[in-house]
């Protein structure tokens, strides 16, 4: 689960996970009322292209002073 960015909290999510990549695609969805048919049209787009890459990051923190912390 860590792999693709999803804690137990958070289930049920539906990912796309590419390991030759190592990229990870979330559906932004309402899963809980989730369909055939947005299952189907969420893996087309995957394969189209038309989705962005899901990326892990921690939030934005308040820099004070010298120090600057950097997220992705």
């Amino acid at each position: 689960m860590e792999t693709i960015g999803v804690t137990e909290a958070e289930f049920p999510v539906l990912r796309i996970y590419n390991a030759d990549k190592k990229t990870k695609y979330k559906y932004e969805g309402d899963v809980a009322s989730l369909t055939l048919a947005d299952i189907d049209k969420f893996i087309e787009d995957y394969k189209a292209n038309k989705l962005e890459a899901y990326l892990k990051s921690e939030p934005i923190p308040e820099n004070k002073g010298n120090l600057k912390v950097l997220v992705g």
